[in-house]
């Protein structure tokens, strides 16, 4: 089966998405009360904005995927890294504060921790990769509270997140994940999430459309 939210296959059977930990009835008894609630006449969607939600699901999996994925698959312990890919130990707990907050949903503390950290850590890749995620989060929560231009303005800041995570990923500038698998993933996951980029940005109603159903239910 395939989750609704990040697109992870796994087997059938589970109550929760391995990945990104979406409780499957949740998910379905929140669409079916938004179905039976909603009088507003649904966004049309056009190609561009369904390249817009694309994005979305990719973008919002690659955050779940750097905050939930076990430690023994992919992460190491400080004393474990490489030399020239040690963090400061405020660093790294501005980081931990940040995956706290994003577990808690708090999209917007998550945003600030990485940031700071990444003042600290220009290079660190992880951070823009995990800020690119949250800030997309963010995006739908302020979109469903009307604020179409914040939430326009965190799209953007989430594409160029994405887009300095790759740089970096192509220079190999790691400093939590060093499974090959799972920076396999990470390096599947951005490039998903940057297809179409560009054009979907220069449609402002269709990626509102595409912001407006995707913050249904969240």
């Amino acid at each position: 089966m395939k989750c609704p939210k990040c697109r992870f296959v796994q087997r059938d059977g589970p109550s929760e998405c391995g990945r990104c930990g979406l409780i499957f009835a949740n998910w379905n008894s929140q669409r079916e009360a938004v179905a039976q609630t909603t009088t507003e006449e649904p966004p049309f969607i056009n190609l561009k904005s369904a390249a817009a939600i694309l994005f979305f699901v990719a973008v919002i999996g690659v955050g779940s995927f750097v905050f939930r994925s076990p430690t023994s698959a992919g992460k190491v312990s400080p004393d474990e890294r490489p030399a020239e890919r040690e963090l400061s130990a405020q660093t790294e707990s501005l980081y931990r504060r940040g995956e706290d907050a994003y577990t808690r949903g708090d999209y917007e503390q998550c945003v600030k921790h990485l940031s700071d950290a990444i003042e600290l850590q220009e290079d660190f890749l992880e951070a823009y990769y995990g800020r690119g995620g949250c800030s997309i989060g963010l995006a739908l929560h302020v979109m469903r509270e009307g604020n179409r231009e914040r939430a326009l303005e965190l799209y953007r800041d989430s594409v160029a997140d994405k887009r300095e995570a790759k740089a970096l990923m192509d220079e190999g500038r790691w400093y939590i994940y060093f499974g090959k698998r799972e920076q396999r993933q990470m390096i599947s996951d951005v490039k998903s999430a940057l297809v179409d980029a560009d054009e979907v940005m220069a449609d402002e109603e269709s990626l509102v459309a595409a912001m407006k159903l995707m913050a249904v239910g969240r």
